[in-house]
C-alpha cells in the first residue's frame, strides 16, 4: 500500500499536474503564450547574429571578390526577411494571447465588481451608524496613515533620484566594450560584427 501510495505521489508531482484543471482554453491561451515568448527571446540574439554577418561582410568588401560581396549581401537580405516573418508570426501570436487575456480579464473583474456592490450595500448601514460614533478616531487614524504615506513618497522619490543617475554607469558600460572593440578590430584583427554583436549581446544581459 505504501509503494500505491509513493507511485500516486509520483503521478501527482509530475510536471504534466500543473494541467490537471485547464480547460481548452486554457490550453490554447499557454500555447499561444509559448510560442510567443520563443519568438520573443530568440529574437535580440537572432538579430545581433543577422547585425554581424552584414557588418563582417561589409567591412570585408574592399579586399573580397565584388561577386562574392553581392552573394553573401543577397543572402544576409533572405536571412533578414525570414527573421521578419517570423518575428511577424510571434508579434501576432502575442497580440492574440493578449487580446484574449484582456477580455477574460475583464470578464472576471465585472463579476467581482458585483460581488463588490452586493456586499457594499449589505455593510452601508453600519457604516452610516459607526461614521457617527467614531468620527474622531477616523480622523486621527487616517492623519497617521497620511503622514507614513508622506514618508514613503520622500524614499520613493529619493529611489527614483538614484535610479536615474545611474544612467550614467550603463553609458559608461557601453563605452568600455566600445573602447575594448574598436582597439580588437584595430590591431588584433578582430571582425567587427562579431565584436559588436558580443558587446552589445554582453550588455543587454547585464541588464
Amino acid at each position: 500500500m505504501d509503494a500505491v501510495s509513493t507511485k500516486s505521489r509520483k503521478k501527482g508531482s509530475s510536471l504534466f499536474s500543473i494541467f490537471m484543471h485547464a480547460d481548452t482554453t486554457d490550453m490554447i491561451l499557454m500555447t499561444l503564450g509559448f510560442l510567443g515568448s520563443l519568438g520573443d527571446g530568440f529574437g535580440i540574439p537572432l538579430l545581433m547574429l543577422l547585425t554581424s554577418k552584414i557588418m563582417n561582410t561589409v567591412g570585408g568588401g574592399s579586399t573580397s571578390d565584388p561577386h562574392t560581396l553581392s552573394h553573401n549581401i543577397n543572402k544576409n537580405v533572405i536571412n533578414i526577411i525570414y527573421f521578419a516573418t517570423g518575428s511577424l508570426v510571434a508579434c501576432f501570436l502575442g497580440l492574440v494571447y493578449g487580446r484574449i487575456l484582456m477580455l477574460l480579464v475583464g470578464k472576471t473583474r465585472h463579476e467581482y465588481d458585483k460581488a463588490g456592490n452586493i456586499v457594499e450595500q449589505a455593510i452601508s448601514s453600519i457604516r452610516t451608524v459607526y461614521s457617527f460614533v467614531g468620527e474622531s478616531k477616523t480622523m486621527n487614524e487616517f492623519s497617521v496613515v497620511l503622514q507614513r504615506c508622506l514618508k514613503y513618497g520622500l524614499k520613493q522619490g529619493l529611489v527614483k533620484g538614484v535610479a536615474i543617475g545611474g544612467y550614467g554607469i550603463t553609458f559608461a558600460i557601453w563605452a568600455l566594450p566600445a573602447w575594448y572593440g574598436s582597439r580588437l578590430v584595430m590591431y588584433h584583427d578582430g571582425k567587427e560584427g562579431t565584436v559588436f554583436a558580443v558587446g552589445t549581446l554582453m550588455n543587454i544581459g547585464g541588464m
